[in-house]
């Protein structure tokens, strides 16, 4: 079964679809994001367009500005080069030294690499270097650079040719001699010009070109060149006439496609440098930027209408529960909430929504519960009523017995209170006792402290006593150690009375061996032996004496070491086990001064305390008193309270028929 609308209800829903917040939000959205991003994005493409237009002509004319120096630095170098070898050969005479102008030829042609030949032409036809054409019948008279230098008498330039030595593309620069005695033609390698200008690149299909005063290629660089269309010293003459040596010219030309030529000439050699770029690659650069834009302007819509869905969605959805929940309230459901957790002002409508709800859910139930409250307290309070009626009659009797009791509470508070006196008295001696010996305490510790400071003075003392013992046995070692070298020296003694002896000896022998003439030296030997054994016996003395000194010495430093140094060391460790006695009662009596001040302390509290009884105690005797007063007044007011319930019964049936009214009220809702 088919459904078909008739034309009246499609227009029926249109209108009515169009009238919806939804559709007026998609159609100011759409208008706001497709209308200006589509003028922003047209007039962004034309402005890019001129720009890469406006910077690829810049660079182009930067580029051949740059050729037209390169080739007239390369025309100018050249020509420097014929100056200085027609200066040279004008000091020779081609007639008697030839031989020396070729030598001259040949060194120069080999010192400079872009030279490929030399030639000098002379008046009578013959020729010095290197012939420019085929040898057997050359006459260089006969040949362009030859006539044209003779017709200017300055430097001519050929257009390109192709060399017969190499077959090397090159330029011939001649210059007539002085006295007309020929030319000298030098032909100039094209090769370095051709480097530098491969270097240049007229964008990515562009095409540059050196172009002579004939029309045909010098060197050029580019897609046609690269393609191996046209090549050096093919006729390329696309020249217009409009170039100048001052600035590039631009024309557009029809090569096959819309073009742009662009010309400026060398002004020494009349040369143009020529440019090509088609109009299409203009576009063609442009193209990523319209790309871009319309990749741009896609994206932004389709964001634009992700976020149009989700906006409207955002609004639409939330209205609609809204609105159904407006309906069920209506119907009386109060329990009917709104779930939206958002922040914005739909957010903050539903929470005002769901407050209202809760609001009237609240009133609803307190009336309720009010009527509740109101038919079961109409109840009650009757039933209240008598039992407070009874109730009233039993305080009656209470107040009576509790008079009764209360003046006997007022005799037992007073012998209390005489109790409690008496104890705090007590109480307060105490506290009196023990402030005399906190005092007490307090002076032993100080006593204390004077034992522990003088102990720590004996310390020092033993301290110094020990450095000084030290410094005894320092000494005594170093005595032992000078007892030492006296031996030494004993020892040296005894050696030389040892030699003396021995010379005593030789020289009686020598003596005995002289006669007559050696007595006299005979009574010298003696003498000297005597003197020997002498100082023998005195270097024995000596040494027997500081043997018995050494021994001295070595038990005084024994003694030094042993006995002193174990008393003064035991007396150290006496005074520090006094000194650490005398700490250990310091704190010990600083720890009693402690206990005894919180005792203190406690007994001040009980003082404190047991004078507050009193005080509460002399109190709750007029309380007493009080009461006893008050229990008289209080039966005479419970006789009035029980006319009082009377009327209160009398209120509370009135209560139960509104509380019956209200009830029939609340049933409508729905809590």
């Amino acid at each position: 079964m088919k459904l078909s609308l008739k034309p009246k209800n499609w227009w029926l829903i249109i209108k009515r679809q169009s009238g919806l917040i939804r559709t007026r939000l998609i159609a100011a959205f759409l208008a706001i994001l497709i209308i200006p991003g589509s003028i922003i994005g047209y007039f962004s493409y034309d402005t890019a367009r001129d720009e890469v237009r406006e910077k690829i002509i810049n660079g182009t004319e930067s580029s051949l500005q740059l050729v037209e120096s390169n080739t007239a630095q390369f025309i100018n170098r050249s020509m420097m080069n014929l100056n200085t070898l027609t200066d040279v050969i004008n000091r020779y005479s081609l007639d008697n030294e030839q031989e020396i102008v070729r030598e001259f030829m040949d060194y120069f042609v080999s010192s400079n690499a872009e030279l490929v030949d030399v030639t000098i032409g002379l008046e009578d036809g013959s020729f010095i270097g290197t012939p420019t054409s085929d040898e057997s019948a050359y006459d260089p008279r006969e040949e362009t650079w030859y006539t044209s230098a003779l017709e200017s008498q300055e430097i001519s330039i050929s257009n390109v040719v192709q060399s017969t030595v190499d077959d090397e593309w090159v330029v011939r620069l001649s210059q007539p001699l002085a006295n007309q005695q020929g030319v000298v033609q030098l032909a100039v390698s094209l090769s370095p010009l051709a480097e530098s200008v491969k270097a240049t690149k007229l964008g990515d299909t562009g095409t540059m070109a050196i172009l002579d005063s004939a029309g045909h290629i010098a060197t050029g660089t580019g897609f046609i060149f690269d393609a191996g269309e046209i090549g050096q010293g093919v006729n390329f003459d696309i020249r217009t006439g409009n170039a100048s040596n001052e600035e590039v010219s631009i024309t557009n030309v029809d090569l096959g496609m819309p073009t742009q030529l662009f010309e400026i000439t060398e002004s020494t050699s009349g040369w143009t440098v020529t440019g090509l770029i088609a109009l299409s690659d203009y576009n063609v650069a442009a193209a990523p930027i319209l790309k871009t834009v319309l990749a741009v302007l896609g994206i932004s819509i389709l964001l634009g209408f992700l976020l149009l869905f989700f906006t409207v969605r955002s609004i639409t959805v939330p209205l609609k529960k809204l609105s159904k929940s407006t309906r069920n309230i209506r119907d009386g459901n109060l329990n009917e909430q709104v779930e939206i957790k958002r922040k914005d002002e739909i957010g903050l409508l539903a929470e005002d929504f769901n407050d209202m709800t809760n609001s009237l859910r609240t009133v609803v139930k307190d009336v309720k519960s009010a009527s509740d409250l109101l038919s079961g307290s109409s109840a009650s309070i009757k039933l209240s009523t008598e039992e407070t009626t009874r109730a009233v009659e039993d305080v009656v009797n209470t107040i009576q017995e509790t008079a009764e009791t209360a003046t006997s509470g007022v005799e037992a508070t007073e012998e209390t209170a005489g109790a409690v006196g008496n104890m705090a008295d007590g109480i307060q001696s105490i506290a009196d006792s023990v402030q005399i010996i906190v005092e007490t305490v307090n002076k032993t510790d100080k006593d204390v402290g004077k034992g522990s400071e003088t102990i720590t003075n004996v310390r020092e003392q033993m301290d110094k006593i020990l450095e000084a013992v030290q410094e005894s046995s320092n000494m005594i070692v170093e005595l032992s150690a000078l007892s030492n070298e006296a031996i030494n020296m004993n020892s040296a003694i005894g050696d030389i009375a040892q030699q003396t002896n021995l010379l005593s000896l030789n020289a009686s022998i020598e003596a005995a061996r002289s006669g007559e003439h050696g007595r006299g030296f005979a009574v010298v030997a003696n003498e000297i032996l005597k003197l020997s054994d002498q100082s023998k016996e005195v270097a024995e003395g000596i040494d027997s004496t500081i043997m018995k000194m050494i021994h001295i010495v070595e038990r005084a430093t024994e003694t030094m070491r042993g006995n002193v140094h174990n008393q003064l060391n035991q007396g150290l460790r006496i005074s520090e086990e006094a000194a650490s006695a005398f700490t250990n009662i310091e704190e010990s009596t600083q720890q009693i001064v402690q206990q005894i001040q919180d005792i203190s302390g406690v007994t001040e509290n009980i003082t404190e305390g047991t004078q507050l009884v009193v005080e509460n105690i002399n109190k709750l005797e007029k309380v007493t008193k009080m009461s006893a007063d008050s229990a008289h007044t209080t039966s005479a007011s419970a006789e009035e309270q029980m006319a009082a319930m009377q009327e209160i019964a009398s209120a509370s049936e009135q209560l139960a028929d509104m509380a019956n009214t209200l009830e029939d009220l609340v049933k409508r809702f729905k809590l």
